[in-house]
């Protein structure tokens, strides 16, 4: 019944120069990112921003492993029209298992009048931040209120959009137009009350959006098995796949 609203540990402060505002505007690269960040080396981003996030979540497999490198493998901004974010994919390497790819897409969020940050996006939350008189957090993207509507409109476009040095594929099923309406993109977001090895978000009662935060090559069973028995041969008895992200 709880859910978990506060950061669990004191957060980092980062310094922000305007590049990083450009990034989101489309004028900024993937290398840019880390220049984005004033007296700010990569070491202390992986092991005082990145590290300390993944490691308290339940779906990142590296726990216990000493990791030997982190690396921003692709990187690239994501804009529609609920707003814009940083879709960064993470490879990390270990001394003793094979490498690890996860997906991480970030915001930043500014302070504003009324509004506390901590409560809005306190779990989700990486480091505070500062760009001259200005503060904010840089959070995960999935505990955004207008980031999942976005993944979810944008599932009704299919495409491929350019993302970085890759691309995002966007694409749905037969049952999406009879399900997903303005009623349902409007609908109240929720998470589950424990996290799962996956990350998973309710629009109200009648969609769940699942993101799995570590990639793999292939195709993903669970969407290959559900677009089958909702597309090729619809059975009844189980909840229709309406779209996905690749």
């Amino acid at each position: 019944w709880h859910a978990q609203i506060l950061p669990l540990k004191e957060l980092p402060t980062l310094v922000l120069l305007e590049s990083w505002r450009d990034l989101f505007a489309g004028r900024g690269g993937a290398k840019e990112v880390l220049r984005a960040i004033s007296h700010t080396t990569p070491e202390k981003l992986r092991d005082e921003v990145l590290l300390p996030y993944l490691e308290t979540r339940r779906w990142f497999a590296g726990k216990g492993q000493r990791m030997t490198g982190m690396a921003l493998a692709d990187i690239g901004a994501w804009r529609t029209p609920e707003g814009s974010w940083l879709l960064a994919v993470l490879k990390l390497e270990f001394a003793d298992v094979p490498p690890q790819v996860y997906f991480l897409p970030l915001g930043i969020a500014w302070e504003e009048s009324g509004v506390d940050l901590m409560q809005k996006y306190g779990a989700w939350a990486l480091a505070k931040v500062r760009e001259e008189a200005r503060t904010g957090g840089l959070y995960m993207a999935f505990g955004d209120p207008h980031f999942c509507p976005g993944l979810l409109r944008g599932m009704g476009s299919p495409r491929d959009v350019t993302l970085g040095s890759g691309k995002l594929r966007l694409m749905r099923t037969g049952a999406y137009e009879s399900t997903v309406d303005a009623e349902a993109l409007a609908e109240d977001i929720g998470y589950p009350g424990q996290e799962q090895s996956n990350t998973g978000v309710f629009f109200g009662r009648r969609i769940y959006l699942k993101g799995y935060m570590r990639l793999q090559s292939g195709i993903n069973p669970e969407l290959e098995v559900g677009r089958f028995l909702t597309d090729e041969s619809p059975y009844p008895n189980i909840g229709a796949v309406l779209g996905a992200m690749e």
